[in-house]
């Protein structure tokens, strides 16, 4: 018994020290240009579908204030009615309504205008400049609305304490 355990470890030890019976594939050429460009292009798409990415990562953070926007919108136009501001007050208590319905209203615009870029990303009728161009655009300006929505939110937010 002792032997035949004996025998099966050497033979494990044999064949986990044995060589590879794999063959050596060639070293790979360089890539032609064609081949180089092709990739670079691939690349290129890669990252412009990662700016994409990180915008929708952008728009995911203020979907769940659209409704917050519209509640705070809500009560600064109630407090209004029921005479909560004093006219020292009044401008400001404007400006915030209007701040509140601009950022609703370009994260709508937005919504819509993401759909097309969506579908550049994936055309073949774009450079991979344009793609890239697009997609940095779309970021730029979620991440503006995202900046909107924050300040206008904080703003109602503080009016509305001090009603």
């Amino acid at each position: 018994m002792n032997k035949g355990i004996l025998f099966i470890l050497t033979l494990l030890f044999l064949a986990s020290c044995g060589g590879s019976t794999e063959e050596k594939k060639p070293a790979s050429k360089a890539p032609t240009t064609k081949e180089a460009s092709k990739k670079k292009k691939n690349a290129m798409v890669l990252t412009a579908r990662d700016v994409y990415t990180q915008a929708l990562g952008a728009h995911d953070r203020i979907m769940p204030k659209m409704e917050e926007i519209g509640q705070l919108k809500s009560d600064l136009e109630t407090k209004v009615q029921r005479g909560k501001f004093d006219d020292s007050m009044a401008s400001e208590v404007d400006e915030s309504i209007r701040a509140l319905q601009k950022a609703y209203d370009d994260m709508m615009f937005w919504m819509e205008y993401v759909q097309e870029v969506d579908y550049h990303l994936d055309s073949e009728s774009f450079s991979d400049h344009e793609k890239m161009e697009e997609a940095s655009t779309m970021k730029a300006e979620i991440l503006r609305i995202e900046k909107d929505f924050n300040s206008s939110i904080s703003k109602a937010k503080a009016l509305l304490r001090n009603a």
